[in-house]
C-alpha cells in the first residue's frame, strides 16, 4: 500500500536528463554503480542520448522504481529528500523536493505514466568553479580536481561538451514544466535548438520555463526572443554572497558582472517577459552573511520598483522576488552542517526578522525570508568535519585558485583560528 511518507509523484511524470545523458526520475534521485548496491534500481544505463525519452520513462528501472512507490517501499534512490525531511529542513513547510511535487501534481491520476516534467542539461560545460561543485556538473573544476586526486578521495569527471541532440516535438505533448540546470545552460548551442523544438511542437504556450544560471553573463536577444514564446519563464539567480565574498565561493565570477545581469533580468520582469527569483546554496562560508545577500536583494528589486509576489495557474506558478534557500550537504567538507557560526547567525537573522512591520503582501514575503534562513540553519549537527576536511580543502583551493580564506572570510576565521593554523593542506 503507497505510504505518504515514501510516495513521490516524479517517477511517473518526470525525467531528469543528467550531464552525461544518463536518465533520473529526478534531479535529487541518487543511483549507483557498485555491484553491492545494483539490485537498487541502477538506471546508469539508461541515456537520453541513445534511447530518447519514451524508452527511457518506460525502462525497467524506472518500472522497478515504481512498483516499489506503489506498494509503499523506502526507495534508496530518494534518500536526499528523506534526510533533508529527517533533519527538518523542510518540516514546517512541507517543501522538500519529494513534497513539494505531490502537491504541485496532487491531481495526477495515481499509476499513469505520461511526461509532464523535464529537468534537462546539456553537458557539464561552466565557466565558474563554485566551492560548493564539483567537475560533475562543471568543466572548470577538471584541472583542479586532477591535482587534488592524488591527495583526495575524488574522481575527476570528464568534460562533456559535444553531446547528441535527441530530442522530438513529440516529447513535449504532455509537458507543462521544464527546468534547464547545468553547467550553464544557456551557454550551450543545445539550449536555443530545444527551446525552438518545443515551440515546434506547439505547446510551448502552455509550459512553464525554470532556467538556472550564475548570473555571469547575460544571454542575447534570439534567445530572450525564445523565451517569449512560454506561459512562464522563472529565472533563477544562483548568488551565494556579495562582492569579493562571492567572487572567493564562485571561482572566476565577477561581482559587478553578477550585479549587473541581476539588474538586466530585473528589467525583463519589468516588461513581464520573466520572473526572477534568487537562489543561494548555503554552506560553511555564507551561513552567517546570507543577511548582505538577502538585503542586497530586497533593496535591488525595490531600486526596480519591482514588488514580491506568487501566483497560482493550475500547476504553473509564477514567482516573482522569492528567495529558495538550497542547503549545502555535499561536499560535507563545505556543509551547511558544519558551519560554527550557526548559533549567531539565528538570532540575528531572529531580530531582522522581527525589525520588518506591516502586513501587506511585501512585508510578509521579506519576514518570511529572515525565517527561511532561520530554518535552514536551526537542524541540530554534531559533525566537526571542518577540523580536517573543511581546512585542508580550503587551504589547497586558496593555493590553486590564489585566494586567501583568513582575508575574505575574517569572521568566520577569527571563530576556528585555533583549528585552521595548525591543519595543514594536503598538497
Amino acid at each position: 500500500m503507497m505510504k505518504d511518507d515514501t510516495y513521490c509523484v516524479m517517477p511517473f511524470l518526470s525525467l531528469a536528463v543528467k550531464p552525461d545523458g544518463k536518465v533520473k526520475p529526478c534531479c535529487r534521485y541518487k543511483t549507483w554503480t557498485d555491484n553491492d548496491k545494483r539490485e537498487w534500481y541502477d538506471n546508469s544505463d539508461i541515456n537520453h542520448n541513445i534511447v530518447g525519452s519514451n524508452a527511457a520513462l518506460h525502462s525497467k528501472a524506472f518500472e522497478s522504481v515504481r512498483d516499489d512507490m506503489l506498494n509503499g517501499k523506502k526507495i534508496l534512490g530518494c534518500e536526499k529528500c528523506y534526510a533533508e525531511e529527517a533533519h527538518g529542513f523542510f518540516k514546517s513547510s512541507g517543501t522538500s523536493m519529494r513534497q513539494w511535487y505531490n502537491r504541485q501534481y496532487k491531481d495526477h491520476q495515481l499509476g499513469k505514466i505520461q511526461l509532464k516534467y523535464l529537468e534537462v542539461s546539456f553537458g557539464n560545460y561552466c565557466n565558474l568553479s563554485c566551492r560548493t561543485c564539483d567537475s560533475a556538473l562543471s568543466t572548470s573544476w577538471y584541472d583542479d580536481e586532477v591535482l587534488l586526486s592524488s591527495k583526495y578521495d575524488i574522481k575527476p569527471n570528464k568534460k562533456i561538451l559535444d553531446i547528441p541532440f535527441n530530442w522530438t516535438s513529440n516529447d513535449f505533448k504532455h509537458v507543462d514544466e521544464i527546468k534547464f540546470v547545468g553547467g550553464e545552460p544557456m551557454l550551450n548551442p543545445n539550449f536555443y535548438k530545444f527551446l525552438q523544438t518545443v515551440i515546434d511542437s506547439n505547446n510551448a504556450k502552455h509550459i512553464k520555463l525554470t532556467v538556472f544560471t550564475n548570473c555571469s553573463w547575460f544571454p542575447k536577444n534570439h534567445i530572450i526572443n525564445l523565451l517569449k514564446n512560454f506561459s512562464v519563464v522563472n529565472i533563477w539567480l544562483s548568488i551565494d554572497a556579495i562582492g569579493d565574498k562571492n567572487d572567493y565561493i564562485r571561482n572566476k565570477s565577477n561581482w559587478d558582472t553578477v550585479h549587473h545581469c541581476a539588474s538586466k533580468w530585473l528589467d525583463l520582469e519589468k516588461q513581464q517577459v520573466v520572473g526572477v527569483m534568487l537562489t543561494p546554496a548555503v554552506g560553511i562560508l555564507n551561513a552567517h552573511i546570507l543577511d548582505d545577500v538577502i538585503k542586497w536583494w530586497i533593496d535591488l528589486r525595490k531600486k526596480n520598483q519591482l514588488n514580491f509576489q506568487r501566483r497560482n495557474e493550475g500547476n504553473l506558478q509564477t514567482e516573482k522576488g522569492d528567495i529558495v534557500f538550497s542547503p549545502v550537504i555535499t561536499p560535507i567538507a563545505f556543509s551547511v552542517l558544519i558551519s560554527p557560526l550557526k548559533q549567531k547567525a539565528i538570532e540575528k537573522y531572529k531580530r531582522y526578522a522581527e525589525l520588518v512591520v506591516g502586513e501587506d503582501e511585501n512585508s510578509i514575503t521579506i519576514r518570511r525570508f529572515w525565517h527561511k534562513a532561520v530554518k535552514i540553519l536551526s537542524q541540530k549537527t554534531n559533525i566537526k568535519l571542518y577540523e580536517t576536511d573543511f581546512v585542508s580543502l580550503t587551504k589547497d583551493l586558496d593555493k590553486l585558485r590564489k585566494q586567501d580564506f583568513k582575508i575574505t572570510f575574517p569572521e568566520l576565521y577569527a571563530e576556528i583560528k585555533n583549528i585552521y593554523d595548525i591543519v595543514p593542506g594536503k598538497l
